[in-house]
């Protein structure tokens, strides 16, 4: 097995760090707004733990990478990956800014207090943070599939290898 290019492995990592990044960043945001609504934190919570669960699979992601060789069907995989790691990398942006620009807003607001016109703000603000949850979990699901089908790639592999 020829291992694939040093450039390319560097390229996965680079994008899974990116996204690794921007994540740790919207976690440390959204502490922020579970400490300012106190009605917004179960959702919060919920959403923290779901960043770091891909987080951790980014990581899993990476490392599995370093093993992806250079064969056909490898490099096509590898592209797919970037893809699909590029998208979740636009997600996560989209989401990331929403939460830090919540988080700006909020802070400004939470020196005056918080009336009608803020609690609706706030609610029209977390209609956008679900839309762009909703885009970071359906570019998390394309990821999934397609690791989903490279692991069956690699099992018709194998099954091959030991009736041949």
């Amino acid at each position: 097995m020829v291992s694939m290019d040093p450039a390319s492995i560097l390229g996965l990592i680079a994008t899974a760090g990116t996204i690794a990044g921007a994540i740790t960043k919207t976690i440390r945001d959204l502490g922020d707004i579970r400490a300012q609504f106190t009605d917004a934190d179960v959702r919060v919570r919920l959403l923290i733990q779901e960043l770091s669960t891909i987080k951790s699979s980014l990581t899993q992601i990476n490392d599995w990478a370093h093993f992806l060789d250079t064969s056909n069907n490898q490099i096509e995989l590898r592209d797919a990956l970037q893809v699909a790691l590029d998208g979740v990398e636009l997600a996560m942006g989209a989401l990331g800014e929403e939460v830090h620009n919540l988080v700006q807003e909020t802070s400004a607001a939470s020196r005056i207090e918080l009336g009608f016109r803020g609690k609706t703000k706030f609610a029209w603000e977390e209609k956008n943070l679900k839309e762009h949850e909703n885009r970071l979990r359906a570019q998390v699901s394309a990821l999934q599939l397609l690791l989903q089908a490279s692991q069956w790639s690699v099992v018709k592999t194998s099954h091959l290898t030991h009736t041949s």
